[in-house]
């Protein structure tokens, strides 16, 4: 153990605190490390001159910049500055909270505005006092005086733990305690152990769970999955529906949904080498029928307009509420909601955008349950846009989901079509960006007309035949298997554009905004970075702007989730975004 020093700090009205430190350390360190305030503005830099002390007990001397940033008269008091100063023997500090000299105050570390960059968990090395043979105090009264100000949520499991470790004649105990949100200690441990969290997407058609360590805020390990639900519905709708129909359905949906969630836990605690007991914190993005179903809340709102559920705002729970592999007492938050299908998930990609009110901007998350947001420098509309599954490839007779056999891109270069497969696998069907890369390029080559109708310069150039859906296009050769895509299909594409670029329509309307006045077209969702910008523009399933405004922000529902676990200022951050945005229901439109 490192060597450690005693500080005896006396304030003005001679009450006495003793603290310890490592030989060596920085006085201002130490004090700032045990949850005292020495003052100052500089971080530690030396700069400002602010955290004034006197020093009793000890020669320390002064050094021509440290005597330059001080009063002739305050260095005649006995005045120094804290962050000059190193520990090298027990020493006794005075403060003074007279007006020219600022003195300590005992606060926990955040006291005041979070920061951005503040982290959710801060990792703490702390000294308590030993155990005397004429006078024991109980340890637990003991970590009370050592961490004053902060509120201890400890558990009994780790106070007995504790209790083994304290032995009679030992001066002190080093100890790292784990302080959430600057304020609540909910462990402390004689290792420098970290915090864990989880960040989780619920999606309609995946789940993604990131795990992150909340001391460094850095993602150690992403899993996802199906979600599962999809055998009882393709989209929230149909889940609803079964949840109306059936008594037993909302547990059977909640159930799957922890499962699934559960799964992923313990996918990601193996790879990162992390106790599920020290996970801490979990943070959740979804739409509002998800969000509903992780609660067991009742969805019967949703089953009719105009859509409703039985909150919006910002949810906190605990993982043992909702049976999560975590420690019992983690918290889970739910960030707040919009209204109707609008849910955290598109408030959690708004995080992600830089400069969010100075943009004039379209985001939208393309999926199942589709959201718009028009944004016209910090006024934001927002709608949901049913677009059903044909751009995940279900309703398109040979769609399917971007895996290995998927066709992805597709062009005809001088009337000749040719595509790419995921996997290099022989062709199963066509996922979503194949799909919209097939319907451009027909248009680009005059084989479809405006009303998404074949053309007889189709029939010439590329194979088309009668099908059971009408008259189809078979885009595979006869060495492969047998792709199609029918004129049924192209109908499903047009509705589900119709209902994405009417959202987009609308919205921009109510916000004043353009499609040349546009400063950005973001894309969000797995899906969004996969979509050829020229493409979504030529079939009208985006504005007519310049593809080059237009960016493919990834997953930005789970990467803002991890955002607003990481930091308690994007969590407040979350609940501004969503209360500014105007929800706007498109049923009676």
């Amino acid at each position: 153990m490192s060597e450690q020093v005693c500080i005896k700090v006396v304030d003005p009205e001679q009450k006495e605190r003793r603290v310890w430190a490592i030989r060596g350390q920085n006085l201002r360190e130490a004090l700032v490390l045990t949850g005292l305030d020495p003052g100052g503005t500089c971080g530690g830099r030396g700069t400002c001159g602010k955290c004034k002390v006197r020093i009793e007990n000890a020669a320390y001397p002064m050094g021509v910049e440290e005597r330059g940033r001080l009063l002739p008269e305050e260095i005649r008091a006995g005045e120094r500055l804290a962050c000059f100063l190193e520990v090298q023997e027990p020493m006794t500090v005075r403060v003074d909270y007279s007006e020219s000299i600022r003195g300590l105050k005992v606060k926990p570390r955040m006291a005041g505005a979070v920061r951005e960059s503040a982290r959710y968990v801060e990792a703490r090395r702390v000294f308590i006092e030993g155990l005397d043979k004429q006078n024991p105090v109980p340890i637990f009264d003991r970590l009370k005086q050592a961490l004053p100000g902060f509120i201890l949520k400890i558990p009994p499991d780790n106070i007995n733990e504790l209790a083994a470790h304290d032995r009679q004649g030992r001066p002190t105990m080093e100890l790292y305690a784990l302080i959430f949100e600057g304020r609540e200690v909910r462990s402390l441990s004689r290792s420098n152990d970290s915090a864990f969290g989880i960040a989780l997407d619920l999606g309609s058609t995946s789940l993604q769970a990131s795990m992150v360590d909340l001391v460094r805020g850095e993602v150690l390990a992403v899993s996802s999955q199906t979600n599962l639900q999809r055998v009882m519905g393709e989209d929230v709708i149909s889940r609803v529906s079964y949840c109306l129909e059936n008594p037993e359905g909302l547990d059977n949906l909640h159930r799957i949904l922890i499962n699934g969630i559960n799964s992923m836990i313990d996918e990601l605690a193996e790879e990162a080498g992390v106790s599920q007991n020290d996970i801490f914190a979990f943070s959740v993005v979804g739409n509002p029928v998800m969000m509903h179903f992780l609660l067991r809340f009742n969805v019967s709102g949703f089953g009719s307009v105009p859509y409703y559920g039985l909150f919006y705002s910002d949810y906190l729970t605990t993982a043992a509420a909702l049976g999560l592999k975590a420690n019992p007492e983690a918290s889970v938050f739910l960030l707040p909601q919009v209204g109707g299908f609008v849910g955290s998930d598109t408030v959690a990609g708004l995080l992600c955008i830089p400069a969010l009110n100075d943009l004039r901007f379209l985001y939208i998350d393309i999926g199942t349950n589709g959201e718009v947001v028009a944004g016209n420098r910090g006024q934001l509309w927002a709608a949901s846009a049913a677009a059903g599954p044909a751009f995940e490839g279900g309703s398109i007779s040979q769609g399917m989901r971007a895996v290995a056999g998927a066709i992805d891109r597709v062009q005809i270069v001088e009337g000749v079509l040719s595509f790419h497969v995921l996997g290099q696998a022989s062709p199963r069907g066509i996922c979503g960006s194949g799909i919209i890369d097939l319907v451009g390029s027909l248009l680009e080559a005059e084989y479809l007309d405006h009303k998404g109708q074949f053309t007889p310069l189709a029939g010439q150039r590329v194979s088309i035949r009668p099908g059971p859906r009408g008259p189809e296009l078979v885009l595979t050769p006869q060495s492969c298997p047998e792709i199609v895509f029918s004129q049924e299909d192209l109908r499903q594409v047009q509705l589900a554009k119709s209902a994405v670029r009417t959202a987009a329509d609308i919205l921009m309307e109510r916000a004043g905004l353009t499609a040349k006045g546009l400063d950005a077209v973001f894309l969000a969702g797995t899906f969004g970075s996969y979509i050829d910008p020229e493409q979504a523009v030529r079939i009208g399933l985006l504005p007519a702007v310049k593809p080059g405004i237009i960016r493919n922000l990834g997953n930005a529902a789970a990467e803002g989730a991890v955002k607003a676990l990481v930091s308690p200022a994007n969590q407040e951050e979350a609940k501004n975004i969503a209360r500014r945005i105007k929800y706007n229901e498109l049923a009676g439109q």
